[in-house]
């Protein structure tokens, strides 16, 4: 339990805000210029943003795991919510409004948001029954 106070204290949320924050401009930086014209580096990218956005995840799960008792998982489940997928989805908004506001404007505008958004939430999604999952089992055990 003391492992996931850690996880969840004021700097640790700090921490895990702010690297939510810039994976999707990384993500941006990494496909533009040469490379964005490459489909391949752009699935591979993306495929790379979305395994660097679930570590915290696995952080949290690992000490679910070891903590032994049973545990209410709300206040996790809302925290990561706050600090991993919201700074996500914020900062490629951010992104895109300034991209649309210093350039024309496209009919593509959002889209990154968009879809950026449905990567994420399927995986926090997976990773929050996850946690249901392993705290079910994990107080169990002998």
């Amino acid at each position: 339990m003391e492992r996931l106070e850690k996880l969840y204290g004021r700097r640790a949320l700090l921490l895990k805000g702010a690297y939510c924050l810039f994976l999707p401009l990384l993500h941006v930086l990494a496909t533009s210029g040469s490379l964005a014209e490459s489909l391949s580096w752009l699935f591979l990218s993306t495929v790379l943003l979305g395994c660097l956005y679930t570590l915290p995840f696995w952080f949290t799960a690992s000490a679910i795991r070891k903590a032994k008792k049973h545990l209410h998982l709300l206040r996790f489940i809302a925290l990561d919510a706050g600090t991993c997928l919201l700074p996500a989805f914020v900062s490629a908004l951010v992104y895109e409004t300034v991209l649309h506001l210093t350039e024309n404007g496209s009919s593509l505008d959002g889209l990154y948001t968009l879809l950026l958004f449905f990567i994420l939430l399927p995986i926090s999604g997976l990773f929050w029954l996850l946690y249901a999952a392993v705290n079910r089992t994990s107080h169990t055990r002998p």
